[in-house]
């Protein structure tokens, strides 16, 4: 593996959401809403660096299964948060073809959503089918399988405080292999 973004790095992108975010609602309270699991880091440390009143909330939705390859997108509308008269920031760690924020950002405008922006920590550009990008990107990310700060791989690597690239090879291992050859060559946990 080879390490993509290191944790200052991220941090500086976390940073910079927070300024976007305030430019773009100003003092109004917002919601802030992630996609569980992968966006769990990434929303709680958001969380922290937006200034006023914050709600945050969270959706489980997923379009991976154990494997490496995007599949159908699945998530309850039920549990969509209530977030009529409010502005959103929906947020995830990464966005590849775009379906998942697309399709969460308009289950929540339907439930009455004043305002609301996508932001994604990480982009791979080129990915999505008309060209869709979230309003805020933090990474441009190469078109490789990438783990860490919430991304996993069948279960791993989601705690790493960094996000690294799968290498040529990496996948022939299988994800408890790759950890614990990554943790026995001085890899982060």
């Amino acid at each position: 593996m080879r390490v993509l973004l290191d944790p200052h790095a991220i941090s500086a992108h976390v940073d910079a959401l927070a300024v976007w975010a305030k430019k773009r609602f100003g003092t109004s309270p917002i919601v802030l809403a992630g996609v569980l699991d992968g966006a769990l880091f990434f929303l709680s440390d958001v969380a922290r660096r937006i200034p006023g009143r914050v709600r945050v909330s969270t959706i489980r939705a997923s379009s991976y299964g154990d494997g490496m390859s995007s599949g159908l997108l699945r998530f309850d509308p039920d549990s969509l948060p209530n977030v009529a008269g409010h502005f959103v920031l929906l947020v995830d760690e990464i966005c590849e073809t775009g379906r998942t924020l697309r399709a969460l950002a308009d289950a929540l405008r339907q439930r009455g959503a004043i305002d609301l922006a996508t932001a994604a920590l990480l982009c791979k550009p080129g990915k999505s089918e008309d060209g869709w990008r979230p309003d805020w990107v933090g990474f441009e990310c190469p078109d490789q399988f990438v783990v860490g700060y919430g991304l996993d791989w069948a279960g791993e690597f989601r705690h790493l405080p960094l996000i690294a690239c799968l290498e040529s090879g990496d996948e022939c291992l299988g994800p408890v292999a790759l950890a614990e050859r990554w943790l026995s060559e001085g890899g982060h946990s």
